[in-house]
């Protein structure tokens, strides 16, 4: 197949849009890159969406999922958060929380909003543009940013 100057620059272009769409994103946690067995984080009706499991356990939380109701349980030290998939609500600690947007299957893995998954448990989350990375603190001394109203414009739809 012969490729034109324009083909191949449509090849590029679709190439990285796919990229994009599909995450291109880079998460580390506590400055340690996060690897992903299977799909990784993606764009969604306007949030970046990760694997739960590969997240929660990183910054140290027992994941446990329920087949029969479609319910993730993590805790970490004296948290312990719950969901369901399709459901926008989840509970921290017993207490309603609302993610922007609900926890959902990918290919078998459950997907919630990265901000809500490390901020449940106490976690700082930043973006930076320049390098398309997505850079988590634990939270270590323990932090409470669940719901929290302050967001930068800046925040890359985390």
């Amino acid at each position: 197949m012969k490729l034109t100057k324009t083909g191949l620059i449509l090849t590029c272009l679709v190439g990285c849009l796919l990229a994009a769409a599909e995450g291109g994103l880079s998460i580390t946690v506590d400055g340690k890159p996060v690897t992903f067995n299977g799909p990784g984080p993606r764009r969604k009706l306007g949030r970046v969406l990760v694997p739960l499991r590969g997240i929660f356990e990183k910054m140290g939380a027992h994941v446990k999922w329920d087949d029969d109701s479609q319910t993730v349980f993590a805790n970490r030290n004296d948290t312990e958060v719950e969901l369901t998939i399709g459901s926008n609500n989840a509970t921290v600690n017993g207490r309603a929380v609302l993610m922007d947007v609900p926890a959902q299957l990918i290919a078998g893995s459950t997907f919630v909003p990265l901000r809500f998954l490390s901020e449940s448990l106490g976690a700082r989350v930043d973006f930076d543009g320049a390098k398309n990375t997505i850079n988590i603190d634990s939270g270590y001394p323990h932090r409470d940013h669940v719901n929290d109203p302050v967001r930068t414009a800046g925040d890359g739809g985390l």
